[in-house]
Formats: structure tokens, C-alpha cells, sequence
């Protein structure tokens, strides 16, 4: 989840202020609740639980007499150089096409379904009065889904038509393949390191860091460290372009300084 959704308190206090500030982010939260009430009704009781491990049991059954934490297992990490980047970009070409017809699809149905090496990838667009919008995908299985992400979509990222769409898409299935298949993957590639914007970054002229201008490498935004009224204006239409500019200049970006500041 991203992290600016984390800043929001669990409550059904919070849940109308949410929905008329980011009714984006309030979807993602719904929906997630439920996910929760359906692991919980599948699971059954609880009958016993420890660090990392936890017996589950019909409604109504009895718990077992003995109940005894599993002996401790060792997983090992994927072994061996890393191929993220072969891959990503096995997989990208693979499903170039695939990906382009239901990024199309997704903008002028609003739904699309995604052949994947693992089944069938349903996925929707569902939009919101202040231009946002949010990709909910869900990978059925043969005893419910076998798992549901939900990716939060800014107006500007709509704007820019199926191409970053499908972005969005493979980097759904790259997630399934990851799981998978992790021996095809190997150990992840070590993280950039991230400081707090600017970091040794100036912008072009005439343009907005944050709205339409990012440097090489990307920059993570943190509304959750902003004052209250950033992270209002973050989520408004028409002035998030200054709250995101705002946030640049006090340290409300994640972005990997310049290789001649590092």
C-alpha cells in the first residue's frame, strides 16, 4: 500500500473526510477491509497463535488439545546473480501486445482481462469525480483469488493514454511472476539510495517538480511527512500541482542524488 494511505487513521471516523479528499484512497481502503473480512471468514476460529505461525479451524469446532508452535524452517533466497532486468524485459516483450489491446480496452470499457502465464488477470478502471482513479486487479483462483492489488492513478497519469497504463499492468504481472517464479528472478538488485528532494537537484526552467518533471531514476512522493493541509491539497484537483511543488522544496520527495553529489 502506498505510504500516504498508511498516514490515515483505521476509524469509520475518517472514512467521509477521506472519500471527499481522496475518494481514490478511500476505495483502496473499502476494499481492502473486505479482503480482510473474507481471509478472516475463509480462515474459520482461530485456535492458536505465535510469532509466525498461526492454527486455524472450522466455525464452531473444537481446538486441539496440544497445540505446539511448527518446528522452525529455513527459506532460502534465491542463490546466484541477479536477472531482474532479463526478466523484465523477457516478460515485457512477451506481453507488449497483450498488454497495449487491454490498456485500451480498460480506458474506453473500464474492464479488460490480461492473459498471464499464471491464469486470467481481471482488471478494472475505476474512476472518481476529482479525475482519479484506481486499477483494481484480481487473479482468480479455483478457491477464491489468489490475489488483489489495487494501483492509485493521479489525472495526469490518465492523460497520458494506454501507453502508461500498460505500464501499470506489467508491473502486475512482473509481481506474479516474481512470486512464482522467484529461481528466474535471482536476488533482487541492490536499492538506490533515496534522500529527501531536492537532494542536489535542480529543476528545468517552466517546470514543476513533482507534476511534470521527476529526475532520472524517479522520485517517491511523501505526503505522510507533510503538514495536514499538503496532504489536502496533494489530493485536490487544480492545486495539487503547487502542493506537489511545494512538497519538493520541503523534502516531501524520495529521489536518488545526482552521481556527482553521491
Amino acid at each position: 500500500m502506498r505510504e500516504d494511505l498508511r498516514s490515515y487513521p483505521r476509524t469509520v471516523a475518517w472514512m467521509p473526510l477521506l472519500k471527499l479528499v481522496s475518494p481514490a484512497s478511500a476505495y483502496v481502503r473499502r476494499m481492502e477491509e473486505k479482503e480482510d473480512d473474507r481471509r478472516r471468514a475463509r480462515r474459520g476460529m482461530t485456535y492458536g497463535r505465535g510469532r509466525g505461525w498461526t492454527v486455524y479451524g472450522p466455525p464452531g469446532g473444537e481446538p486441539p488439545r496440544d497445540i505446539r508452535p511448527p518446528a522452525p524452517t529455513r527459506h532460502r533466497a534465491p542463490q546466484g546473480p541477479s536477472r531482474w532486468a532479463e526478466r523484465h524485459h523477457e516478460l515485457e516483450a512477451a506481453h507488449r501486445e497483450e498488454l497495449e489491446r487491454g490498456a485500451e480496452e480498460l480506458l474506453r470499457t473500464g474492464e479488460a482481462t490480461i492473459s498471464t502465464p499464471e491464469g486470467p488477470l481481471h482488471t478494472r478502471l475505476v474512476r472518481f469525480w476529482n479525475g482519479t482513479a484506481v486499477l483494481d486487479s484480481e487473479l482468480p483462483g479455483a478457491k477464491g483469488s489468489r490475489g488483489r492489488a489495487f494501483t492509485l492513478l493521479e489525472r495526469r497519469e490518465l492523460k497520458r493514454g494506454p501507453a502508461r497504463l500498460a505500464q501499470h499492468l506489467i508491473t502486475e504481472i512482473l509481481s506474479l511472476d516474481r512470486k512464482t517464479h522467484p529461481d528466474l528472478w535471482g536476488p533482487p538488485p541492490p536499492e538506490p539510495e533515496r534522500v529527501a528532494s531536492p537532494g542536489g537537484w535542480t529543476p528545468p526552467p517552466s517546470r514543476r517538480p513533482g507534476w511534470n518533471w521527476v529526475p532520472p531514476g524517479g522520485a517517491v512522493p511523501r505526503p505522510d511527512l507533510m503538514p495536514g493541509w499538503v496532504r489536502f491539497a496533494y489530493h485536490t484537483p487544480f492545486v495539487d500541482r503547487f502542493a506537489f511543488e511545494w512538497m519538493w522544496d520541503h523534502g516531501g520527495w524520495e529521489v536518488a542524488p545526482p552521481a556527482a553529489s553521491e
